[in-house]
């Protein structure tokens, strides 16, 4: 499965960059944003240098899906708190 543009969602989000501003540090137009996000395409080596530069993580772990699958926990989390009765114990 492929976690790419949620994992660069997140990052930009925890970072708080809107798409503008992301596409302004990389140089690109935001419709390349857009499309990584959507998983529409894949950003090249040299954007995912860029991105983990950027982010201040490894291409790794960009690629690898462990942000993703953290953020999708963090917000299961979340959730489950402003609704205390979803909680599973």
């Amino acid at each position: 499965m492929l976690y790419t543009g949620y994992t660069l969602i997140l990052l930009r989000v925890k970072n708080n960059m809107s798409q503008q501003d992301l596409a302004l540090k990389m140089r690109v137009p935001v419709k390349k944003i857009e499309e990584w996000e959507l998983d529409k395409k894949v950003p090249t080596q040299e954007d995912f240098n860029k991105l983990a530069k950027i982010f201040n993580v490894s291409v790794e772990n960009i690629i690898s899906g462990d942000i993703a699958r953290q953020g999708a926990i963090d917000l299961k989390m979340f959730s489950q708190l402003k609704n205390p009765r979803s909680y599973d114990a």
